[in-house]
């Protein structure tokens, strides 16, 4: 007789399946991998494998000396050209998910937080600014960890510049920190500096800008005002402070 579809079993699972077991392929059902190490593994194995894409259930990608496995019906992992890409006209990264697009023109799933367009990261519902993906393993750190592995860029997580000597994080899909050339630079012709926004850099146009009335200075962090306007702030909230404390002796 024909099984008839049903919710997945596991508390809090809302996926529908057909299996004889009542669970979904990531709760159990089916052949799992065959994986023996600490904890094994119970994570459906691929079709026409004993183990799971992360143990090895997986054609490896044809570029010599690549580990990664082949993505889709192409040869190639997804660093090397594998896989679906991104449909918008002349982007190369890798679409998301079940959508035709990358993460940057908002393939993927998104971040439940409030009206945050950025991308959701990991398992998790939410992007790393409102607490999504893996966190720094280093004590009260709260920033993202980075790569594979479990600390931010400042507590050594990521990957690490190439130069001699030099212990910063490499910038973006390059080698190099951003002093040793690494990360994107301005689009404009003879200008080495690095980009901050829409191709270009501080000097050009790029950047947040303070939000002060035409003040073309920079805003630093969060503030939304430059340097200047944020030594005024301060000096004037502290008038403010002043003031109420002396009303308040009288």
């Amino acid at each position: 007789p024909q099984l008839e579809k049903c919710r997945c079993l596991s508390d809090g699972c809302e996926t529908m399946t057909v299996s004889k077991t009542g669970f979904c392929s990531k709760h159990g059902a089916g052949r799992t991998c065959s994986f023996q190490g600490e904890g094994g593994c119970l994570k459906p194995a691929r079709k026409g494998f004993k183990f799971c894409f992360a143990h090895g259930g997986k054609t490896f990608c044809r570029v010599k000396g690549c580990q990664k496995g082949a993505q889709g019906k192409t040869e190639r992992c997804i660093s090397h050209g594998g896989g679906r890409r991104c449909r918008v006209s002349g982007c190369v990264k890798s679409a998301q998910g079940a959508t035709l697009l990358c993460k940057s023109h908002g393939g993927g799933r998104r971040c439940e937080y409030g009206n945050c367009k950025s991308s959701a990261e990991g398992n998790t519902s939410y992007c790393i600014t409102h607490g999504g993906g893996k966190r720094c393993k280093s004590r009260e750190c709260k920033r993202g960890a980075r790569g594979n592995s479990d600390l931010c860029i400042a507590h050594g997580g990521g990957r690490r510049c190439q130069s001699s000597g030099c212990s910063k994080g490499a910038q973006g899909s390059t080698l190099f920190c951003i002093a040793h050339g690494g990360g994107r630079r301005c689009t404009i012709e003879g200008c080495d500096k690095v980009m901050k926004t829409n191709g270009l850099c501080f000097s050009h146009g790029g950047g947040k800008r303070c939000i002060i009335a035409d003040c073309v200075k920079g805003s630093q962090g969060k503030t939304g005002l430059c340097n200047a306007h944020m030594r005024e702030s301060l000096v004037g909230n502290q008038a403010k402070a002043q003031i109420q404390k002396r009303r308040k002796l009288r």
